[in-house]
């Protein structure tokens, strides 16, 4: 190598050290776990410089980088388990295999609920066993979708059996939800196996009729549990607002100050009785076009009656939209919005950082850089896969993990986020400027010797 020293300083220059970040965030842990998760706060999201997050590192006490990944979301909390037990009436085979016929006594309460079941047709003989045809399920309280049930029976030998559901509104007309579903009780060799639940796709009926293929058993349904599809509960999410500033006749623009993956965005508006049709939308840089991302209508509307509540148009789902400038473009012809300010609230995916705790502690989060000159932005930050940081993972292990306590922001260099690649040195740059120069003043001594050299015209 002739230049030494060049390569010094380029070695040097290829190395990631505090300095180059603006803001570091301190993280405590405790116990002696190999990984940690924390959530990063709106700090975070403000400081960084790129949309995907790939200016943020994790570093130990010593300032060594440690492998991490970023996930968004929160643990997401599981539907309770619903369950209930409705009422149940066998409809018995009176001779035959014929059905009996349905004589229905309903006694009409306030809910109007079945609460007697008779058949007609004569007595069965004496001592002949009377194996239902069929066995109604009255589900006309239930205020939650169905998703299946799980059955309790008693049989006089071992059971292998298809059920058929069907749902119904009317006693009359049914639909199908399960057509055979096995039913299992089995015991060999001090062994069990029970099958005893059926699950079907969400349904609501006033009434479901089970019906039962079993083979030669003798089987009687003690009850029928009902499993509701409660609603799911949302992952949570954190908010962020703006203030909006007009940006033209019928535009107003906001300014989140960061990079916030938002899912749901809202406007809140100054004056009641408004109401306009609008276009949504963003952009990343504000030099850059607006891209369009959505249509809605923002009204704020007093009460329709005395008494009732004052109507404010809800949240818009926007899927997983990462800008920072928003844009509200009104439809000229709704008249705008009346004096005051419009704004902007967001529901964003909160960002969590899991990392492996190598090395000492304490750990931080390093974020706040810009790429220097001549270096290639990654397309994507320095972490890892979480399958990769998490040998053997599972689905939902990042949730499972110890969480690490976030500590204050601290400003290391601010200056780290403000400078841009003409300020720094660029030997490339630099070389491809002096070769410009150079080949310029070349041009220019040809032309000069050339105008020097050329013999003067005569005059006539």
């Amino acid at each position: 190598m002739k230049h030494p020293a060049l390569l010094v300083l380029l070695v040097g220059a290829a190395v990631v050290q505090a300095q180059d970040f603006a803001y570091r965030i301190e993280l405590a842990v405790t116990g002696e776990r190999a990984a940690y998760r924390a959530a990063l706060p709106a700090e975070v999201h403000r400081g960084v410089t790129r949309a995907d997050f790939a200016d943020v590192r994790v570093v130990n006490g010593a300032g060594e980088a440690v492998p991490f990944t970023l996930v968004s979301g929160a643990p997401r909390a599981q539907a309770a388990d619903l369950r209930v037990t409705p009422p149940l009436f066998p409809v018995f085979r009176e001779s035959g295999d014929a059905p009996a016929k349905l004589d229905l006594q309903v006694r009409q309460n306030a809910d109007g609920t079945l609460i007697s079941l008779a058949t007609s047709g004569g007595k069965p003989a004496a001592g002949a066993p009377r194996p239902a045809a069929y066995w109604l399920v009255d589900t006309s309280l239930l205020k939650l979708p169905m998703r299946g049930l799980k059955l309790d029976w008693r049989a006089d030998q071992q059971l292998m059996a298809g059920l058929r559901v069907e749902a119904g509104d009317d006693l009359a007309s049914w639909r199908t939800l399960a057509a055979r579903a096995p039913l299992v009780d089995l015991n060999a060799g001090g062994q069990s196996l029970r099958q005893d639940s059926v699950e079907f796709a969400p349904v609501r009926a006033r009434y479901l009729r089970l019906t039962l293929e079993s083979q030669g058993a003798s089987v009687r349904f003690d009850a029928v549990n009902v499993m509701l599809a409660g609603e799911q509960p949302e992952a949570p999410r954190a908010r962020v607002a703006a203030v909006g500033t007009a940006a033209g006749a019928q535009d107003i623009e906001f300014d989140l100050g960061g990079a916030f993956t938002v899912e749901r965005v809202g406007f809140a508006l100054p004056q009641q009785n408004t109401l306009a049709p609008a276009e949504i939308l963003v952009r990343d840089d504000p030099g850059a076009a607006w891209r369009p991302l959505a249509r809605t209508v923002v009204y704020r509307l007093a009460a329709p009656v005395a008494g009732g509540d004052a109507l404010q148009s809800p949240p818009l789902s926007v899927g997983a939209t990462v800008a920072r400038y928003w844009l509200l473009r009104l439809d000229p012809k709704s008249g705008g919005v009346g004096a005051g300010a419009v704004r902007l609230e967001a529901d964003y995916a909160t960002r969590h950082v899991v990392f492996v705790a190598r090395g000492a502690g304490p750990f931080g989060i390093e974020y706040g850089r810009r790429a220097r000159a001549g270096e290639k932005p990654a397309s994507a930050g320095p972490s890892l896969a979480l399958q990769t940081l998490l040998p053997g993972y599972r689905e939902g292990d990042e949730w499972k993990l110890p969480e690490a306590a976030i500590g204050k922001v601290v400003a290391v260099n601010p200056g780290a986020v403000d400078k841009t690649l003409a300020s720094e040195f660029d030997l490339k740059k630099s070389a491809l400027w002096a070769m410009l120069v150079v080949a310029v003043l070349i041009l220019g001594a040809m032309a000069w010797r050339l105008l020097r050299d050329s013999p003067p015209s005569k005059k006539e």
